[in-house]
């Protein structure tokens, strides 16, 4: 069984057919920690540290300790193995889960991005630690400046994307930033104007 995991909007893991598959979400947002930076393990020393606000360190071992229970027991049930646990690591496993945050590159082009950032990376994750809520900051720092510089590019270089594609990437970036007259140029038709000679006139 094929899972794809959707981390734009509501974290979520889903089948081949666009079903959700119950999951622990603690592990929901390991998997996609490990997705989104590429790696392949992490320990449990650093994942208990990450996601798991307990100020107590043992407590948050043990909380830790419940989720590989229950991740465990579920993959049991779904003949899946997308995370394997040691003592010390935690890794993807030999069930490969697909992630929506893999296509956000800067070859995607602007109806991909446009298509896939409508929704905040984790935007109903309610961080407790200042650690993750700093990585998916970045994140979304990282999401809102690619989505950007595509429009623009395409903007520049003849508007390869379809308007609607164009549109939609505006008033997202706008929702972020208002005042931004490079964005809403390309929304109204206007030529594109880059900052840095406006604020030489």
């Amino acid at each position: 069984m094929q899972a794809r995991l959707q981390s734009f909007g509501h974290l979520r893991l889903l089948d081949e057919s666009g079903g959700d598959i119950a999951f622990p979400e603690k592990a929901l947002l390991i998997l996609c920690y490990l997705r989104t930076r590429g790696l392949s393990s992490m320990s449990r020393a650093d994942a208990a540290g990450l996601f798991w606000d307990d100020a107590n360190t043992a407590a948050a071992y043990a909380s830790l300790r419940q989720t590989v229970s229950r991740v465990q027991k579920r993959q049991r049930d779904l003949g899946q193995t997308y995370l394997t646990f040691t003592d010390t690591d935690i890794a993807l496993g030999p069930d490969r889960v697909e992630s929506d945050v893999e296509l956000v590159r800067e070859d995607a082009g602007l109806e991909v991005l446009a298509d896939l950032l409508a929704d905040e990376f984790l935007k109903h994750v309610r961080p407790g630690k200042p650690a993750l809520a700093g990585w998916i900051a970045l994140q979304r720092t990282a999401h809102v400046a690619l989505l950007r510089r595509t429009l623009l590019q395409d903007s520049v270089q003849g508007g390869t994307g379809a308007r609607q594609a164009r549109s939609a990437a505006a008033l997202r970036l706008l929702e972020t930033n208002p005042e931004d007259e490079e964005v809403r140029a390309v929304l109204t038709g206007q030529p594109v104007v880059p900052t840095a000679l406006v604020s030489r006139r």
